[in-house]
């Protein structure tokens, strides 16, 4: 292998589905839609990534519609502790399905407890990242899509910007004030003595399932599952800009 593509790369996963009824989270009726079962499981998933120097980047992303910020750093001071990472080079995102607890309603108690989980379970994917690191080469492509994503965001006849799922009582003078990005970008990590890891990034609002009350990754998690049967490769989605973007 090359030295200017080398690095150590490890996957690690851990479940973060709740085990009791929780409040779901994106539609801004929180507190109405308590879970009742579900489709598929929540996931937490990291990457590590090692150069030649020994510096370590961590990506950690779960399902949930974002990640946190006021359980951040407890996430952080624990992978400090454990492994010398400081948060600068730890990232921690959201995959935005809208099917999973709504961590921001502290109020409700079985909330609180998934907060637990969900640290512990970031933070176990984390651990089994930096355990799997083996020698990789980084590759890098993408490919254009055709009619899957747009830019919720309109343009009114006042001239404002709306830009939630119903337009109001104005007039909408263009339906999308700027254009999606259609690209899929996707970085692969091929390792020796390993399966592979793809990485993929798509600026998308993930919602399949609609208002229902069943916990799912939603969109990624269907995308990974495709990548991983047909590549039989470790997949982390990482979701690009999504929702209301005033």
């Amino acid at each position: 292998m090359s030295d200017k593509n080398c690095f150590l790369a490890g996957f690690g996963l851990s479940n973060i589905t709740p085990e009791e009824s929780v409040p779901l989270t994106s539609y801004g009726d929180d507190l109405n839609r308590f879970s009742e079962g579900k489709i598929s499981e929540l996931e937490a998933r990291a990457l590590a990534l090692t150069d030649k120097e020994g510096k370590t980047l961590l990506i950690i992303t779960g399902d949930l519609s974002w990640a946190p910020w006021y359980l951040a750093p407890r996430i952080f001071e624990a992978i400090e502790e454990e492994f010398g990472i400081a948060k600068e080079y730890v990232i921690l995102t959201g995959t935005h399905t809208h099917a999973a607890p709504g961590c921001h309603l502290g109020q409700v108690p079985s909330v609180v407890r998934y907060r637990e989980k969900y640290i512990e379970g970031m933070i176990r994917a984390a651990q089994l990242a930096m355990e799997d690191r083996k020698p990789a080469e980084v590759y890098a492509g993408s490919a254009i899509t055709e009619r899957m994503n747009f830019v919720r965001r309109y343009i009114m006849d006042d001239g404002s910007l709306f830009g939630d799922c119903t337009v109001g009582t104005g007039t909408v003078l263009n339906a999308h004030e700027s254009q999606a990005d259609p690209e899929l970008q996707l970085v692969k990590l091929v390792r020796k003595g390993g399966k592979d890891i793809l990485l993929a990034n798509f600026q998308c609002h993930p919602h399949l399932e609609g208002k229902n009350k069943l916990i799912s990754a939603q969109l990624a998690g269907y995308f990974r599952d495709e990548v991983q049967q047909r590549f039989d490769a470790y997949c982390i989605y990482w979701n690009g800009a999504a929702g209301n973007l005033n």
